[in-house]
C-alpha cells in the first residue's frame, strides 16, 4: 500500500484555467508519492474533471507528469533561489552566513526532503530523454548555478570565504551535495547513514570555505 501525504494546504481554486489546476494537482502528487507512483484517478479527482478533460488538454498522462514535475522542478527552483538571495544580501559576517548555511543543510537534507531530491534527479534525467524540454531545463539550472556562483563571489570581495576558489565550482559542488544525498535514500532504512553524520560532514565541507576570526 502506498502511504500517502496529506496535502492539507493544498486548496483547488476553482478560478484557475483547467490545465493549470492539472498540472498543480500533479506537482503536489508527484512530490507526495514520486512520479512513478502517481494515479491519474487521484489527480483528477483533487481537480474535480474527467479523463475527458485531461485529453482536452494534454496528449497523454506522460504529458500531464512531465509538466507536473517541471512545475514542482519550478517550484523547488525558487525556495533555492530565494535562500540563495538571503544569504547574498543579508548576512552581515562570514559567521552569520556559515549559521544560515547550517540551518538550510539541516532542513534540506532530512528523510523528508527525499521526495525533492529524487524530483530533482528526476527532472535533470528530461535532458536526455525529453530532447525538446534539455534547453529549457539546461537554462533554469544554469540560471541557479551563475546565482550561486554569484553569492559565493560576493562572500570572497567581503573577505568572508577563502580566495582563489572558482565561485562556480562551489555552486556546483553545493549543489551536487545537496543532490547526493539520493545514493543512500535508495537502501533500506536499517542501511542508511545517520542523517546528522551526513549533515556533520556537509557542514564542515562547507565551513572549509569560510574564513572567521
Amino acid at each position: 500500500m502506498v502511504m500517502r501525504q496529506r496535502r492539507t494546504g493544498a486548496t483547488v481554486r476553482p478560478d484557475y484555467p483547467t490545465k493549470q489546476r492539472l498540472v498543480e494537482a500533479a506537482a503536489r502528487e508527484i512530490v507526495a508519492v514520486g512520479v512513478e507512483r502517481v494515479q491519474l484517478d487521484v489527480v483528477l479527482a483533487e481537480v474535480g474533471v474527467s479523463k475527458g478533460a485531461l485529453y482536452h488538454h494534454f496528449g497523454s498522462l506522460n504529458e500531464l507528469l512531465i509538466a507536473g514535475v517541471l512545475h514542482a522542478f519550478e517550484e523547488s527552483f525558487r525556495e533555492s533561489e530565494l535562500w540563495t538571495i538571503s544569504l547574498r544580501d543579508n548576512c552581515h559576517s562570514a559567521q552569520e552566513v556559515r549559521d544560515q548555511l547550517h540551518e538550510v543543510i539541516a532542513a534540506s537534507q532530512t528523510p523528508e526532503r527525499r521526495s525533492f531530491r529524487s524530483l530533482r534527479l528526476h527532472t535533470l534525467s528530461l535532458v536526455r530523454t525529453q530532447p525538446d524540454l534539455a534547453s529549457k531545463i539546461a537554462e533554469r539550472q544554469a540560471q541557479l548555478t551563475e546565482l550561486m556562483a554569484d553569492a559565493s563571489r560576493t562572500f570572497q570581495e567581503r573577505g568572508w570565504s577563502r580566495p582563489g576558489i572558482d565561485p562556480h565550482a562551489v555552486a556546483v559542488l553545493i549543489q551536487a551535495m545537496n543532490l547526493g544525498r539520493i545514493v543512500d535514500d535508495v537502501v533500506e532504512d536499517s542501511r542508511r547513514v545517520d542523517p546528522q553524520s551526513w549533515i556533520a560532514l556537509f557542514s564542515v565541507v562547507l565551513d572549509s570555505f569560510f574564513v572567521v576570526d
